[in-house]
């Protein structure tokens, strides 16, 4: 029997050896520290009984060997508590290890090392002759002890084997590792020798070592911490009910239980009593899996499920109830709801950028406009937008404050124009990407007329528009509040699009001083430069004549050069007078005429009147067309009528309003009236634009008459 005794010593040995390799080899996971416990215990368990059973003591030191019998014992029931503690880790029951219970767990090995030490020896062992026995009360409290830790292990892997499965694989050895252990604890109240008794209990432990160790170690499933079934289906996220093909539930998990109520309550009652609508879920159905929101009648407030029937058959293929699941998406469904409000705050926000500017006439007006819709739908306060100086270099620009709401007077003054080299806006310059400044007070780059906003975050934005920096919006917002990386989003999108309308007024504005310029150029060349190149060429003539003495020349030629100076100046009173802005809207049409035949006929030698009515009512959209008519007009009689006079009367009568234009100039033949330019043709395009008639009567030599007569309409109000 000695040489099992060796065999089983140097068995342990190999195995806590093997443990211990794998285990420094292994990564820092749940378990590893428990498992080197049972390792050092195994080792130390053995060597105990190697010097307690085979080697012989005189008696005076017979107190050593009940100590290294005590060992044994000791470190046996400590390898027992560690693997039960690595069992507990592994499973993720360690909060069961209270500090009591850690106490406890200590507390028998401890107790056991005392007893068979100094204890009497009655209590732990019987001598027969020379051979020592396993016996006495506290073997029987060490044999239930050990057994209720075997059991309790047991119980506990029982849960481990319904999840890996590798682990399922070498279930049945590690269990029959176990009862072995059980099997050998009751051995120890038969009459069997003590030294025999360890060396079997050692091996069996050893045996079970190696099990484990090959289980979790060698095949990698320290590192597969397990999830039992349970956890998956009671504690899993969604609810899930059996329903069987009576419409009666038979089951229900936990998560279902927290929302619809007591589940004994509920087992064996219809399905209507969950869900109101279930008739109309199987109804819609067709048999296959459906998907759609249903309000539970057992939840206290109104929620959203998303619902999932899926109908469950037998063996046969026989549909035998249904397994319903649902998911409670109130959260989703409230996050939808607030981004759909947000898309449609959105989509507004940009549909009053556009109609903004369509109806605003100034871009001043449309920034003022557009800040307060931004300011709105971004619950912001203050707000700030500042333009780039157009005419300066790119990169270089000065920024000045175009529109603001909420910022105070000093800081208005104060901030009136920065610097694109700033540092609260310079990265946003040279980056055109947006800055989020979180907590204003904790920035230094906040000005200081803005630091009494210190508890508000600020956003800064780049308006962009063809990769050209426009302006920045600025806004800020209570820190309780946030800015979101939506709203940063949404916002450089707002920003675009007022940078792309600014981008275009500007544009518009640039084109339409080209053309007045392109204008101006056409009229001076067709007109005054004509006359002065006449007068230029007369004159020569006429200094030619004299230096050849020829009076007749001269009696030709210097009628000529006064009739073009006269009709010079003329042209040139009509050009400046053409350079002055026209406000018909708010001087009305009758001063407006007075004023033009004041500034240029009056001055050029025409005898001009004009005769109206008093309170005549005239919509502007008919003063606008009747005044560039009467322009057209004048304009002929100054430039080719060589008229002395000319009468404009603007009569009112009970049907129609009625203009006149008169001269008494050179006149137009039929045939020249019929091919006349572009003047005429715009006279009668305005006049039929606003429902009116033209006449034009013109007689060579007796001058010309023009009449615009335009019908009244029922509703027309004077804008004079």
């Amino acid at each position: 029997m000695k040489l099992f005794g060796y065999f089983s010593i140097l068995f342990s040995i190999a195995v806590s050896v093997m443990l211990i390799v794998l285990i420094l080899r292994a990564r820092a996971v749940k378990g590893k520290n428990s498992l080197l416990a049972f390792a050092v215990a195994l080792i130390i368990a053995s060597f105990s009984f190697l010097f307690g059973s085979f080697f012989s003591f005189p008696q005076y030191v017979r107190n050593i060997q009940s100590l290294l019998i005590g060992l044994t014992y000791a470190f046996i029931l400590s390898a027992l508590t560690a693997l039960l503690v690595f069992f507990l880790e592994y499973t993720r029951r360690v909060n069961w290890l209270t500090p009591i219970n850690a106490i406890m767990l200590g507390l028998q090995p401890t107790l056991t090392l005392c007893i068979l030490w100094l204890g009497p020896p009655e209590w732990s062992y019987k001598i027969i002759g020379n051979t020592i026995y396993p016996g006495g009360q506290w073997m029987w409290v060490v044999s239930i002890y050990g057994q209720f830790l075997a059991f309790f292990s047991i119980l506990i892997f029982i849960r481990i084997y319904q999840g890996i499965y590798p682990v399922r694989e070498w279930s049945r050895s590690i269990i029959a590792g176990y009862f072995c252990i059980m099997v050998v604890q009751q051995a120890s109240l038969l009459e069997i020798p003590l030294q025999h008794y360890l060396a079997v209990y050692i091996t069996a432990l050893s045996f079970l070592g190696a099990i484990i160790a090959y289980v979790f170690l060698f095949r990698g499933l320290l590192e597969m911490v397990p999830i039992s079934r349970e956890t998956v289906v009671e504690k899993m996220p969604d609810g899930w009910a059996i329903v069987n093909s009576q419409n009666r539930i038979l089951d229900l998990n936990t998560v279902a239980e927290s929302v619809v109520g007591d589940r004994e309550a509920l087992i064996g009652q219809d399905v209507n009593a969950i869900f109101s609508n279930w008739d109309s879920v199987l109804e819609s159905s067709g048999g296959e899996e459906i998907q759609l929101k249903a309000n539970l009648s057992g939840s206290r407030h109104k929620k959203f499920f998303t619902l999932t029937a899926i109908p469950l058959a037998d063996q046969f293929d026989a549909k035998i109830g249904w397994l319903v699941l649902w998911r409670d998406v109130t959260q989703r469904h409230a996050r939808e709801q607030a981004r759909q409000r947000a898309q449609d705050e959105m989509f507004g926000l940009l549909y009053s950028i556009s109609s903004a500017a369509s109806r605003t006439q100034t871009l001043e007006n449309f920034i003022n406009v557009t800040m307060q819709d931004i300011m709105h739908v971004f619950k912001c306060h203050p707000g700030v937008v500042f333009l780039a100086d157009k005419d300066s270099a790119a990169g270089t620009a000065e920024l000045f404050l175009a529109a603001h709401h909420g910022l105070p007077a000093m800081a208005q003054n104060r901030m009136y124009m920065i610097s694109s080299k700033d540092p609260l806006v310079a990265d946003v310059i040279k980056t055109h990407e947006p800055l989020l400044i979180p907590v204003m007070s904790n920035d230094l780059r906040v000005p200081e007329p803005m630091q009494h906003h210190a508890n508000n975050s600020l956003l800064i934005v780049p308006m962009i528009s063809d990769e050209q920096l426009i302006g920045i919006i600025s806004l800020s917002r209570d820190i309780n509040h946030p800015f979101t990386r939506e709203d940063i989003s949404n916002l450089s999108i707002a920003a675009e699009q007022v940078a792309n309308y600014v981008s275009g007024d500007r544009r518009r504005q640039l084109a339409i001083v080209l053309a007045e310029r392109q204008k101006l150029v056409r009229d001076l060349h067709d007109s005054v430069t004509q006359k002065l190149y006449g007068l230029v060429a007369l004159t020569e003539a006429a200094k030619a004549g004299l230096e050849v003495g020829s009076t007749e020349t001269m009696i030709q030629v210097l009628p000529r050069i006064g009739d073009n100076a006269r009709q010079a100046l003329k042209e040139m009173r009509l050009f400046l007078y053409g350079l002055q802005p026209v406000n018909i809207e708010r001087d009305g049409l009758a001063s407006v005429l007075h004023q033009r035949l004041a500034a240029v006929e009056g001055r050029s030698d025409i005898k001009a009147r004009f005769i109206s009515e008093d309170n005549i009512s005239l919509p502007i959209e008919k003063q606008v067309a009747l005044y560039f008519i009467a322009q057209e007009a004048l304009n002929n009689v100054l430039k080719h009528a060589r008229a002395s006079a000319v009468t404009i009367n603007l009569s009112e009568a009970r049907s129609n309003f009625v203009l006149e234009i008169v001269d008494d100039g050179c006149g137009a033949s039929p045939s020249q009236l019929k091919a006349g330019g572009m003047g005429i043709k715009n006279m009668y395009y305005r006049a039929a634009q606003v429902g009116g008639k033209l006449k034009i009567d013109s007689v060579p030599g007796k001058g010309t008459r023009i009449k615009v007569t335009l019908a009244k309409e029922s509703n027309e109000k004077s804008l004079d």
